[in-house]
């Protein structure tokens, strides 16, 4: 799913300034990791906690975040039992089905309220690890993970890709509001496909590096132990 992730990618950083979690929701990122992007996608190596557990980590609630994004070409249409147009308003809690249509390859639909839980304590610990000689100045470090909950994720590969999502009516007008609390069916007539609704997850990050200036890293006022550290890395495939 190549092209899948990179536009995933593509729409959070234009959309929120954030870095994508792909797989979103079903990963395991977490405050810490730290490795390099490959083809704009980021791969863990290892953890701060795990591999220098000396360094301490501060992490405390950070800014929220939503986003609803349809792809161009994409439809979304609400039908009764019968398979007739309806509003999801009139049908109360019957059966009902939303119907999305993907006319164009690596579409999507995204619709996610986030919270998310940061690292406070970023120059304190860009600072230690500069004294790490085992430490990789090209590496990033997630500072910031973002969490949706029961959000509406749909990620066709393959354009003509038709995606039924069946439930009670009143569950899925939640799924119009990008947080989902109930029983849902899903069906597609495509396999390349990624589709998380109603769960939750990590869906974005954001990273932290050591600075670099010229060929080297930038450590100012050394004797002091501190280091420049840029903050908020996005879109870095430069390594």
């Amino acid at each position: 799913m190549g092209g899948l992730a990179q536009k995933f990618n593509e729409v959070l950083q234009k959309e929120l300034n954030l870095h994508a979690a792909w797989f979103p929701i079903t990963n395991t990122f977490q405050i810490g990791d730290f490795g390099l992007f490959d083809d704009g996608l980021f791969r863990t190596v290892g953890n701060i906690k795990r591999d220098y557990p000396e360094i301490e980590l501060v992490i405390d609630k950070g800014t929220e975040a939503s986003i609803d994004f349809k792809s161009d070409g994409t439809s979304m249409q609400s039908l009764n039992a019968n398979g007739e147009a309806a509003t999801l308003g009139s049908l109360g809690n019957a059966d009902a089905k939303l119907l999305f249509k993907f006319t164009q390859e690596n579409s999507m639909v995204l619709k996610a309220k986030m919270t998310s839980d940061e690292l406070k304590n970023i120059d304190e610990v860009g600072r230690k690890l500069s004294l790490k000689d085992s430490w990789n100045k090209k590496y990033k470090v997630v500072s910031t993970v973002y969490n949706g909950e029961g959000s509406v994720i749909i990620c066709s590969k393959e354009a003509g890709t038709e995606i039924s999502i069946s439930a009670a009516a009143n569950v899925l007008k939640q799924v119009e509001g990008g947080k989902v609390d109930g029983a849902l069916q899903i069906q597609s007539n495509k396999q390349s496909v990624f589709s998380s609704i109603g769960e939750t997850g990590i869906i974005g990050l954001r990273f932290f590096k050591l600075k670099w200036l010229g060929q080297g890293v930038s450590v100012l006022a050394e004797t002091q132990g501190e280091v420049e550290v840029e903050k908020d890395v996005i879109n870095d495939d430069d390594f």
